[in-house]
This record gives structure tokens, sequence and C-alpha cells, in this order.
């Protein structure tokens, strides 16, 4: 990412971003609804929005035309109210933590001064989509009145992922900048396993492991996010 301060030609060619913002989950991630109850291949995620972050390096070949190593997470809690509504008989001490959506990326990336301080760019980045499960716990009242809690999650999984966004910049000096950026990030992660366990033991819940089945999960995010950005 570079800074749009110096005169054409003369952009710094190595440039180091680091940015912070808002991910808005799209998709079946973002979907708070049940599947069809014959659906056994899909799942949806019940995200919200949540916290983005990256860290990219970039290397201009030209003025123009470069490459771009990003590294960013997303953290998405989940919409355990919505859940409630959708599953009648869900207990009210049902509680859920947060996804994280890791992106290991690189790809082509271009830029355009548009004048001595601004400029704009575009970047199509590929990689490693990481996403791991929102830990889902009930706690029932059983026979005796001894109180239950049931935990539940699918195992961490990890996918093909692609970005494409584009960023406005702004500079501050010839070799820091501030930029604005927004980013469509997506997968397709499947889920392979599926925890499920009860403290205490002996109320009679199935407890274990099950794996062999694949859920899928279409996740995607629009990433807004604001940062610095310093080149060299």
């Amino acid at each position: 990412m570079a800074s749009t301060t110096m005169k054409a030609g003369d952009d710094p060619k190595f440039n180091i971003g680091v940015s912070v913002g808002a991910g808005m989950p799209m998709g079946a991630f973002g979907k708070s609804a049940n599947n069809a109850a014959n659906d056994t291949s899909h799942t949806n995620g019940w995200a919200k929005t949540g916290f983005h972050f990256d860290v990219n390096a970039s290397y201009y070949f030209t003025n123009n035309i470069g490459g771009m190593l990003m590294i960013g997470g997303n953290m998405n809690g989940f919409n355990t109210s919505a859940y409630i509504s959708a599953n009648p008989g869900t207990p009210s001490t049902f509680t859920a933590g947060s996804y994280y959506v890791g992106s290991y990326l690189l790809g082509p990336t271009l830029r355009i001064p548009l004048s001595d301080k601004f400029g704009i760019t575009a970047r199509l980045l590929f990689g490693l989509m990481t996403v791991k499960d929102s830990k889902q716990s009930e706690t029932w009242t059983g026979a005796g009145g001894t109180s239950y809690t049931t935990s539940s999650v699918f195992n961490s999984a990890s996918t093909f992922g692609y970005d494409f966004g584009a960023g406005v910049k702004y500079g501050l000096t010839d070799n820091l900048g501030l930029a604005l950026n927004v980013d469509y990030l997506g997968g397709s992660p499947n889920f392979t396993t599926y925890t499920r366990t009860t403290t205490p033991s002996g109320s009679g819940f199935p407890d274990g492991t099950s794996g062999g089945h694949k859920i899928n999960m279409s996740t995607s995010l629009v990433n807004i996010s604001i940062g610095v950005v310093i080149g060299f």
C-alpha cells in the first residue's frame, strides 16, 4: 500500500500497512436462520458484525503494478438472541463464543496516483482461509435439580480463500499515509469433526466426537477498515 505524496514515478516501492475496522458477515456465515430439516450438509453461522484487522506488505515492480501479502483476522460474535427466538425450547442460558476467521493471502495490487496527496489502490488476493467455530453451551436442569452444561463445537476448518478490494490513500508525508479500504473476503470451509461434552458427566446426554461427514458453511465478509501506510 503506498503513500501518494510523492510525484508519480517516485512513490516508495516497498510499503507496509496496518488497518482495523468492521467485518460484516455475508453468505451462510451471516445467516441467522435454520436450514431445512433434511439438509444435513450445510450450516449457518448466525454471525454478527465484528472486528477486523489486517497487516499487509506490498512491493511495486513499476510505479503502478506490484504484489501484496496480506494477513488478516475477523472476530464475529454469535447472534444468540436470534438463535433462541428461532429455536423454541432452547434454554435462556444458551451462550456462544466468537468465531475467528483468519486469512493468509497474496496476489497482484495496483495503485493509481490522483494527485500529490491522493491515490487509489486495488488488489486481488488468493490463499488460505481458516475458520474457528463458535463454541455453544446450554445449561439444563436434570432430575433431582442437578444442572448440566452441554458444550458443542466443530473443529477448525481451512479452505481456499480470496479477497478483492480497493482503497483510497491520503499522504501525510512522503512516506506516511492514511488509508480507507473496502474488501470482500470469501471461502467455503467444510467442517468434518463435531465434539459434544457435558459437565458434570452422567446427565444422559450423548457426548463424544463424531466425524467423517462434511458440513459446509459458505463464509464471506465485507471488511471496511482504516489504517496507516508506511513507505520505504
